[in-house]
């Protein structure tokens, strides 16, 4: 399971490209759900 997550995690990274922009992303991300 965690391998599973660490996946996902780096999948997110790598369309993020950067990890500023993955804060950044995770962060309107969360705005958006929190709007919804």
């Amino acid at each position: 399971m965690l391998v599973e997550l660490t996946r996902n995690a780096y999948r997110l990274w790598q369309l993020t490209r950067h990890s500023n922009y993955l804060g950044d992303a995770c962060v309107w991300r969360g705005v958006w759900l929190a709007a919804a």
